[in-house]
């Protein structure tokens, strides 16, 4: 065998390997990505948070949070949906530690912490949203916010870190 076809036979075998590790690093990385878009009813502004991945396709699946001022301007409105845009929570939230909303200008939302995403209510027990503003403000529903606030002076919920949920709210 000549050296000639030596090296066209290695550049030919380099060139397929090139291409089936560029093939594989492309074909798997379409899959790590979270939706493009939030869903057609939520702000662009929503932020996004990965909660796991589908068995079959191995995309990435979770849900989309956003909030703006209520109409009336007396709570912040937030939601919060799957990558589908079914609703997991729409309702009016106001600061834990107040009983005014944030001003529209403050409702830009902090990375989203799946551990602390649902806590439990005080209305039966089932889990409900806290939403943490880039500010450091934590959001909880209106409904629940004084019987949170209760819990936090007797001692038995420090901003939602104990009592928490771990995973999404039943269907």
């Amino acid at each position: 065998m000549s050296a000639g076809s030596r090296q066209a036979r290695r550049f030919a075998l380099v060139s397929i390997t090139v291409a089936i590790v560029v093939i594989t690093l492309a074909s798997s990385r379409s899959h790590y990505k979270p939706a493009a878009h939030p869903p057609n009813d939520m702000p662009a502004n929503s932020r996004w948070l990965t909660t796991g991945r589908d068995p079959d396709t191995n995309a990435k699946i979770g849900l989309w949070a956003a909030c703006w001022m209520s109409p009336g301007h007396t709570a912040d409105h937030c939601r919060i949906t799957d990558q589908t845009g079914s609703a997991q929570f729409d309702g009016d939230m106001l600061p834990l530690k107040a009983r005014q909303p944030a001003v529209a200008q403050d409702l830009r939302l902090a990375a989203i912490d799946p551990a602390t995403l649902w806590v439990r209510g005080v209305h039966s027990d089932l889990p409900v949203p806290m939403l943490l503003l880039a500010d450091g403000t934590r959001l909880v529903p209106a409904s629940d916010l004084e019987g949170l606030q209760n819990r936090m002076a007797r001692g038995e919920w420090q901003d939602g870190l104990r009592g928490s949920f771990h995973s999404l709210p039943p269907q």
